[in-house]
């Protein structure tokens, strides 16, 4: 999939649901925005994210073949940095638990959502997973400087090494 500039610029949502009709109105909601991809499938959204950059990850939690719990669980081990967001039309307190202390949802939504709601929530999940990667990059930025400073430092030793030795020698000849 080949992506235009606008797209380019935009964040990339995965948004996993077994009903069609929501990932659509989610899709049509979203998309001026966001790059929306859909999956109407656990299996499915953990195909798109092993062939698509995704930024965030928004599943409903009851799906036939693997729930949302299950499948932010099987999206921790390669994409920890990405921020998970738990839909859900029933109040089902054990699954929520084990989506906050074993799946790390950011945040959990109740079907039915409202717009500006969830966009709140998605546009402060795309900030923080910002900030993250931009803090990461920093890190990164200032490992490199410090090996620099360490190779840099290294060589001024050995140079006030040979210069203590040329002192001793010419100070020793007068």
């Amino acid at each position: 999939m080949q992506l235009n500039m606008e797209q380019r610029d935009k964040f990339t949502i995965l948004y996993v649901d077994d009903e069609d009709s929501n990932l659509n109105i989610f899709k049509n909601t979203f998309r001026r925005e966001y790059n929306v991809l859909t999956a109407n499938s656990a299996q499915k959204g953990l195909d798109i994210l092993k062939s698509e950059h995704v930024d965030l990850i928004l599943t409903d939690q009851r799906m036939p073949d693997m729930d949302g719990v299950s499948f932010l669980k099987h999206t921790l081990d390669s994409f920890p940095e990405l921020n998970r967001i738990l839909i859900t039309g029933y109040t089902d307190f054990d699954a929520l638990r084990s989506a906050i202390n074993e799946a790390k949802i950011f945040q959990y939504i109740q079907k039915p959502w409202k717009e500006d709601q969830l966009r709140n929530v998605i546009d402060k999940a795309l900030e923080i997973y910002q900030l993250r990667q931009e803090n990461q990059s920093l890190n990164d930025q200032l490992l490199e400087k410090n090996r620099e400073l360490e190779k840099i430092n290294s060589e001024l030793l050995e140079f006030d090494k040979l210069k203590t030795e040329f002192l001793s020698l010419i100070s020793h000849e007068i």
